[in-house]
């Protein structure tokens, strides 16, 4: 289904701003900034404490950055889809509840959620809490979620891959959350226009959520819940995604719409074995000897993803945060696909503590940018064309509007390579209705 507007209405939009600080940039790769569920590219642009963010890093390093706003993710110019309740989801956005018990200020006693390591973030500034005037400028900048996921992920992949159709030469895609799901869509599509993807606490575990209930608390652990109890049993049925991507073998096609659509509503008996386009079992993680879901291997091909092997790529996780408990897996089931990805975790590899799911908005966050951009240099960045690592300067103070460009692009102008009969197939095997929306931790 074609996303469209009606002729009393503006066209949908996508905005792309591109950051230049040296009119010589010293890399041929762009950077290209993706952000996540309920955000806008603001959150690349300054951080919690409104001093200079990533943007800045990455322009200061040589790389000309291109910032985006995803399809109805424009804060000062929102628009709705028409008739959105087609969808068959609410207006969804994120409270101040949700905000600071899984980001700003998972350290507070006050709230029912629980994962080993929360008690150790400490780099959010301010309280992190509702009332404190950080908090209430970083919760004022986030936006509704009009659409399921489905529809984000398709409508974000062939966005992302138009825009890298246009630049002169392949780019570096950063993704936060879904943003980091994006990332990959996009690069499964047009794999040439990609030189790299770092990977921001992707929307996971595969297959699965990453918590479990304990009756009174909802735990983040290294164990998962059996697909099969859920609500929603198909969450993620292609690994890293809602909707397909170019496995080879192809995963298993559904005998019917119907079939994905009541697997997805969780109609039938309870505990029943839903649609599975990608059979999946309990496993054990070989690098971290920790339980997840990966795929059958005794009892089918192991489907790769080609698209994706030549990518130099990374997933990174703040020790802080409720990712910390899952993003393993994520990297497990990249490597079961022969997609080579490290797994940058910022206590580990690089001695960065305290830090949760909005890390490129809190206090070291300069920091992380920065090992962030020395890992793209030394993996991602011709050696024989670019110059070695540079000597970062300390963070800059000029504003970040110097040197910027801003392009609104209609969705169909993104998608202009794509025909309606393709968009078509897609969005007809994702489900239509999944009711009222409640927040899922990505």
């Amino acid at each position: 289904m074609t996303v469209s507007s009606s002729e009393n209405q503006p066209k949908p939009t996508v905005r792309v701003t591109e950051y230049v600080y040296d009119t010589k940039p010293k890399y041929s790769n762009a950077v290209v900034l993706v952000h996540g569920d309920h955000q806008t590219g603001d959150v690349w642009v300054r951080k919690a404490d409104n001093t200079p963010g990533w943007v800045t890093r990455f322009c200061d390093a040589g790389f000309r950055t291109f910032v985006i706003d995803l399809l109805y993710h424009i804060p000062d110019n929102p628009q709705q889809p028409p008739g959105r309740e087609y969808y068959g989801i609410a207006t969804n956005k994120m409270s101040k509840n949700t905000l600071q018990t899984y980001m700003t200020a998972p350290r507070s006693k006050s709230h029912k959620v629980f994962w080993p390591s929360m008690g150790s973030h400490c780099m959010w500034p301010g309280t992190g809490k509702a009332g404190d005037p950080i908090f209430e400028r970083v919760f004022a900048s986030m936006v509704p979620e009009y659409l399921d996921p489905q529809e984000r992920q398709f409508n974000g992949q062939v966005t992302l891959a138009g825009i890298l159709r246009t630049l002169e030469h392949p780019a570096i895609l950063v993704g936060h959350g879904s943003g980091a799901t994006i990332s990959w869509l996009a690069a499964d599509l047009v794999p040439h226009r990609v030189a790299g993807i770092i990977a921001i606490e992707p929307t996971g575990p595969p297959f699965t959520d990453g918590w479990v209930n304990d009756g009174e608390k909802r735990i983040y652990a290294p164990t998962f819940p059996d697909p099969l109890s859920l609500p929603l049993p198909s969450i993620r049925p292609y690994g890293l995604s809602e909707i397909p991507m170019g496995f080879v073998p192809p995963p298993l096609p559904p005998r019917d719409t119907n079939q994905l659509i009541q697997d997805s509503a969780h109609v039938g008996a309870a505990g029943t074995k839903g649609f599975q386009p990608i059979p999946f079992v309990p496993s054990i993680d070989p690098a971290t000897k920790a339980p997840c879901y990966l795929q059958d291997e005794l009892n089918g091909p192991v489907r790769t993803l080609p698209n994706l092997q030549n990518i130099p790529q990374c997933v990174v996780t703040g020790g802080s945060s409720f990712h910390s408990q899952f993003d393993y897996a994520t990297v497990a089931f990249l490597r079961q696909a022969g997609v080579p990805v490290s797994h940058l975790k910022l206590i580990e590899d690089f001695g960065l503590y305290g830090n949760g799911h909005l890390l490129m908005l809190e206090d070291n966050s300069t920091e992380i940018a920065d090992r962030l951009i020395n890992w793209a240099i030394q993996n991602i960045c011709n050696p024989n064309t670019n110059p070695q690592s540079p000597d970062l300067a300390p963070p800059a103070t000029m504003t970040p509007q110097r040197g910027r460009t801003t392009q609104a692009l209609s969705a169909d102008s993104c998608c202009s390579t794509w025909s309606t009969i393709q968009r078509q197939e897609l969005c007809a095997i994702r489900p239509s209705k999944f009711g009222k929306s409640s927040f899922n931790a990505r």
